[in-house]
Order: structure tokens, then C-alpha cells, then sequence
């Protein structure tokens, strides 16, 4: 007599380095080019990593270890939630602090050039388009501070995020990255770093 789990079909999809039964998560691999192997987890001892020669033989491992592999990828989460927020608020401190860096110089510079003009007569298109700047940039560092907020405030469990509290992430970086790309390299960096740590977020 078949057993009930016999007749239940099992669908395993092994691509874009996840392995995937009936379409949900199990586990992870990668594959190496100079080794030409698959390398996965050790599971069972949950430290380690075991290389396979297909994608066939590492369906076939998580298929013989799946309670092993959902407990070890369990465990993976919550290491990568608390590490990736960390990592998060880390990229917008040096963000926020290199934004204060440019404000300041652009800033000295108002002083240096216009702090003799002529309050009455008008403003210059340059001296215009500085204040514009600056003001930009003070925009950013407030969006950043408030963000490092929801960050810290948002319960993060299983390697996900509120889609709204992710999808303002997002936007929020990148709006710095357009504002901010004339000024500085490292801070379109970091950003585009933290854009990088949040997309491996899923939506929940």
C-alpha cells in the first residue's frame, strides 16, 4: 500500500541558486566555476559546505535532508535579520555623515562668496542654485535620519520587511543617489550598498 506522502507529487525546482519544493524555499547553493561544482550548506551539521557535480545531486541532497535544510535555513534567517539591518543603519550613518561633510563646503562657500553682497539687491542664478543645493541636501540627511527610524523600528523576522517600510527604503536611497550622485562618489556608494542589502528582503 502507497503512503499518503507517495501520492502527494513533489515538485522540486533547483535555479538561481535556490532549491525550491512546491515552490517553497528550502535552501540555498552556489555554483563555482573554477571547482565546476555546486556547493550547498552542510545541513546536518550546520556548519560547512559539501560540492555536488549537478543540480540533480543537490535536489537529491535536500530532498533526503529537508527537515534538516528548513531548520538550518531557520536559523540563517535570523542571523541575516539581524546582521542586514545592522548593516543597513551602518551604510546610512556613513551616508548621513558624508552628506554633512558636503553641506558644510558648500556652505563655507556661500560665506566666502556672497556674505559682502548687497542684501537688497537680487539673488544671483549661482548663488540661487547653491542655496538650492544646500537645502537638497539637508532634505536628504532628514530622509535618512527618519529612515534609520523605521528601520530600527520595523519587527523584522525571517529575512523580511513590511513591502511599504521596503519600497520606502528603496526610494528613499535612490532619491539620495540622483540628488547626490554631482557631489559624492562614496555616498552614491554606500547607498547603492544599502539598496543591495535590502533587496534581499522578501516582501511579507
Amino acid at each position: 500500500m502507497m503512503k499518503l506522502k507517495d501520492l502527494l507529487k513533489e515538485n522540486w525546482d533547483v535555479k538561481d541558486g535556490k532549491v525550491l519544493s512546491n515552490g517553497k524555499l528550502v535552501g540555498y547553493y552556489e555554483f563555482d566555476r573554477d571547482s565546476d561544482s555546486f556547493w550547498v550548506d552542510d545541513v546536518q551539521k550546520g556548519k560547512g559546505q559539501l560540492s555536488f557535480d549537478s543540480k540533480r545531486e543537490v535536489e537529491d541532497y535536500f530532498k533526503k535532508n529537508e527537515k534538516d535544510a528548513i531548520k538550518h535555513l531557520g536559523k540563517l534567517r535570523e542571523s541575516l535579520s539581524e546582521e542586514t539591518a545592522s548593516e543597513i543603519i551602518k551604510d546610512l550613518d556613513k551616508v548621513r555623515n558624508d552628506l554633512i561633510k558636503k553641506v558644510d563646503v558648500l556652505i563655507a562657500k556661500k560665506k566666502k562668496l556672497y556674505s559682502n553682497v548687497d542684501i537688497t539687491t537680487p539673488m544671483s542664478a549661482d548663488e540661487k542654485q547653491l542655496d538650492k543645493d544646500i537645502q537638497s541636501i539637508f532634505s536628504q540627511i532628514q530622509q535618512i535620519i527618519q529612515q534609520k527610524r523605521k528601520i530600527k523600528n520595523e519587527s523584522i523576522n525571517e529575512a523580511t520587511m513590511h513591502p511599504m517600510t521596503r519600497e520606502i527604503a528603496l526610494d528613499n536611497l535612490r532619491e539620495v543617489i540622483l540628488n547626490i550622485k554631482p557631489y559624492s562618489r562614496e555616498v552614491v556608494k554606500h547607498c547603492e550598498a544599502a539598496i543591495k542589502i535590502i533587496e534581499k528582503f522578501e516582501a511579507k
